[in-house]
């Protein structure tokens, strides 16, 4: 069996001895949120990047079949400098291993999203925390998803970025990890070329729709000019900022994707865009 361990803390290199004589094929995981520790303290988690990656040396060193990191965009006190800060961080750390002709980190980004979680302290206290909240109640977060972009079914922007902010991070981020990981060669050239691709349409699709949602006034017209994107926006959204074969763990016999369920308002907004665009039209 080949199992996958989710880490909220880092690991001591006995604790991965005992679970590699125990399993003898693992996966590791952990959310390090953002490379910056002060913005990573803000959102709870206080351990230092000095521990994490020797979190990281323990389980290769143990055998782990591959290490994931996931960070993640529109945390409290994060700029856009520092979602940029996170990409050259990636960048430092998958150099450090492709000289050591290690290719089993391999770290993803995405949102957080699409809604901070009702109920949640942060949601119970948007301000006292930096965000601003666009649905409270059941309906306005069912009427925030019909909006046609991902960006507009965020139910939340923060002081430091706003929702069309986070947006452009997501995506400049994205493209950055995608190079990278071609550069470092934990993605063959097709992959990185058809991800690099599949960005930069959605960049453009993003800005026709913002343009169409604003400019035309003409009920019927937005919704034939937003119809005749469809298309495009279903091909440009099969796992946008990531190839999908890169969540899917190596596993023999069924694959488990266990990517963060953020992800999801990326490559998964327009799934029934023609429902979307119509209630959207009619609401």
């Amino acid at each position: 069996k080949h199992i996958m361990f989710e880490l909220f803390d880092p690991g001591t290199k006995e604790f991965f001895k005992e679970m590699a004589r125990a399993i003898p094929k693992f996966t590791v995981e952990i959310s390090m949120e953002s490379h910056d520790e002060h913005v990573r303290r803000a959102f709870g988690r206080s351990y230092t990047n000095e521990a994490l990656e020797r979190t990281i040396d323990y389980a290769l060193e143990a055998g782990v079949d591959r290490f994931d990191l996931f960070f993640m965009v529109g945390l409290k006190e994060q700029t856009h400098e520092s979602v940029m800060g996170t990409v050259e961080y990636s960048r430092n750390l998958l150099k450090r291993y492709h000289q050591m002709g290690e290719h089993r980190v391999i770290p993803f980004i995405s949102p957080m999203a699409p809604f901070l979680d009702p109920g949640s302290i942060i949601f119970e206290a948007p301000e006292k925390h930096g965000y601003r909240l666009f649905a409270r109640t059941l309906e306005e977060h069912r009427q925030i998803l019909l909006q046609p972009t991902w960006k507009h079914v965020l139910n939340y922007e923060t002081q430091w970025m706003s929702r069309d902010q986070i947006a452009a991070a997501t995506y400049e981020a994205g493209r950055q990890f995608n190079l990278m990981k071609g550069e470092f060669g934990v993605l063959d050239v097709d992959q990185v070329n058809a991800t690099d691709k599949r960005i930069n349409e959605a960049i453009e699709l993003m800005s026709e729709i913002d343009h169409i949602v604003q400019v035309e006034q003409n009920l019927e017209k937005r919704r034939q000019m937003l119809m005749q994107l469809k298309q495009r926006v279903d091909q440009a959204n099969l796992g946008t900022v990531c190839d999908k074969s890169e969540l899917d763990a190596a596993f023999t016999g069924s694959k488990i994707n266990y990517f963060k369920a953020a992800s999801l308002v990326i490559k998964d907004w327009t799934k029934d865009l023609n429902k979307r665009v119509i209630d959207y039209i009619h609401n």
